[in-house]
């Protein structure tokens, strides 16, 4: 560990960085720089610990940095997500919330890691279908959906990939270009849906007149009951519309008791912002490891 409290040490390091980023033609810096350091004395304070003065120096290396290189974007890592502070996130433009990229494991630490950060600032990727650390088999569509809310980064070898899964990250890619200005700007919500196997979180834009919706089935319920889903943060005296994220295929709307309606979960009538705050929308149980995405508009000004 370089004790950047040394004035040369510190101006080393900045000199070398700066260097490269000014020779080549970099837009994406991966700053993986340790939190927990042991035996961190140091000779510039006495051989005494100087972890306070190792972070100043690491958040004003980088502000320097960035200043120096105001079009690179900087995402901090330390061992996954050991540097997400309030201090640092002045400094980048994303976190890396975790070395754990397993789609379902990342869906409760991108949870819980934006209750502090928003999710904007989120590394998430699309990684390979069977993941390196847990060895869990994951579909595409709940891969992308669970990188959906974050930065949507691609970690996976795409040079053996088939073409229809490369048709369909590519339709997940447009469709994340065409919502990233919604998710991006609006209020995050995230939704108790009393059931552990199912999570419900979304944005709603900050004109309040568009929201996503995501019900991430992520493992069996324990009965057949669904889930009702209060929707906040829309206009309350508006009527909104509610379809599905895409078409649904009859075998995708099938809740065992008939069929969902094919334009969404209820069907073509609107709803005020009000009723979906207060009352909320029924959603069914769906098959373990699927993300059920419904988008929200407002289709009248309230009257």
């Amino acid at each position: 560990m370089l004790d950047l409290t040394l004035p040369a040490a510190w101006q080393h390091v900045r000199d070398q960085v700066d260097a490269i980023l000014t020779e080549y033609d970099i837009d994406y810096v991966k700053w993986d720089h340790n939190r927990d350091l042991l035996e961190a004395g140091s000779n510039a304070h006495g051989n005494v610990a100087a972890f306070h003065h190792q972070t100043a120096a690491h958040a004003a290396l980088l502000a320097d940095l960035r200043a120096r290189h105001p079009a690179v974007q900087w995402e901090s890592c330390s061992s996954g997500g050991g540097r997400v502070d309030l201090q640092t996130i002045e400094q980048v433009q994303r976190f890396w919330a975790s070395d754990m990229t397993d789609a379902l494991m990342r869906q409760h630490i991108q949870r819980w890691t934006a209750q502090l950060v928003a999710p904007e600032y989120l590394g998430a990727h699309v990684s390979a279908p069977v993941s390196h650390q847990t060895g869990r088999a994951i579909g595409l569509d709940f891969r992308c959906a669970t990188a959906l809310f974050g930065s949507f980064g691609i970690e996976w070898d795409l040079s053996d990939v088939s073409q229809p899964e490369l048709d369909r990250l590519a339709w997940w890619v447009q469709r994340y270009r065409e919502w990233k200005p919604l998710l991006h700007s609006g209020r995050m919500f995230r939704i108790d849906t009393g059931d552990p196997a199912i999570l419900a979180h979304g944005v709603v834009g900050p004109d309040r007149d568009r929201a996503l919706l995501a019900c991430v089935q992520l493992d069996e319920s324990r009965n057949d009951r669904g889930v009702t889903l209060r929707i906040p943060g829309l206009e309350p005296d508006a009527e909104h519309s509610l379809r599905w994220w895409e078409p649904m295929s009859e075998q995708q709307r099938w809740k065992g008791a008939g069929l969902l309606p094919e334009t969404g979960p209820v069907g073509d009538d609107t709803v005020t912002g009000k009723a979906l705050s207060d009352i909320g929308i029924w959603l069914p149980r769906r098959h373990p490891q699927t993300v059920l995405l419904v988008q929200l508009a407002k289709v009248t000004e309230p009257g």
